[in-house]
């Protein structure tokens, strides 16, 4: 499978990424961020990659965190898969960013709806543990 990941500092709502926000599979279990958003919601670091097969573009991984994920030297991991779901693609994504963030962070979290289960799968492939259910979502954490 011909999968990698770039990191980039471009993450503009460019056509394909407005494409992917309405796209009923994403809109279900991924809340982007608006600009009703307080300064107090939006993440103090915040780290982009791009997910390309066959040098295309078809997915985001956001690396991201809060004070309090800086003071615990943890990010939090969000993915969205825009097209070809189901092929492992995803799994492989994520893994390659886990391997560029071994020696940066102390462990990636992840908050996932709970009936998110092919996500959920994916984050389990990729070593992450439940950690707590808070309202609909898991935690799932993967510690370096």
């Amino acid at each position: 499978m011909d999968v990698y990941v770039k990191a980039t500092d471009d993450n503009r709502l460019d056509a394909q990424r407005m494409r992917w926000s309405l796209d009923p599979a994403v809109r279900r279990f991924v809340a982007l961020q608006t600009e009703d958003d307080t300064p107090t919601d939006r993440p103090v670091f915040i780290r982009y990659f791009e997910i390309y097969q066959k040098k295309r573009r078809v997915g985001d991984i956001r690396i991201f965190g809060d004070k309090n994920d800086e003071k615990r030297n943890m990010a939090q991991l969000l993915i969205v898969l825009g097209e070809k779901r189901g092929l492992g693609i995803g799994t492989r994504a994520v893994s390659l960013v886990l391997d560029q963030l071994r020696d940066v962070y102390r462990g990636i979290y992840c908050r996932v709806n709970r009936y998110n289960l092919a996500s959920i799968r994916m984050l389990r492939r990729n070593g992450f543990v439940f950690r707590n259910l808070v309202g609909n979502e898991f935690i799932l954490e993967r510690r370096f």
